[in-house]
């Protein structure tokens, strides 16, 4: 799984990096819209007795992405904000908070 988020981070290589451990947190510095898209956030997580790694971020075309792996299990897993609904990436980053991290 680690090459898995590795090779995925890489394809946004000239993005800003926010690597804090809030940086894909409804509150984090790229939900919140402080950093210019396109940005990545990339942190390990503990949520619950769940932890991993996550990456979020908004791309060029403005779209919302949660890409997490989970710690002893070979699951990864992406979820994409519907474009048809006016959502943010704090809103998916709440969801994902709210139990969304669960695969």
């Amino acid at each position: 799984m680690t090459s898995w988020i590795e090779s995925e981070q890489a394809v946004l290589g000239d993005a800003v990096l926010d690597a804090t451990e809030g940086a894909c947190r409804p509150d984090g510095r790229g939900p919140a819209g402080e950093l210019p898209v396109p940005w990545l956030g990339a942190t390990t997580y503990r949520q619950g007795s769940s932890t991993g790694t996550i990456l979020c971020f908004v791309d060029i075309a403005g779209q919302d992405v949660l890409i997490w792996s989970r710690a002893g299990a070979d699951i990864g897993s992406i979820a994409v904000a519907d474009d048809s609904v006016d959502s943010t990436m704090v809103d998916l980053a709440e969801w994902w908070e709210l139990g969304g991290h669960r695969p």
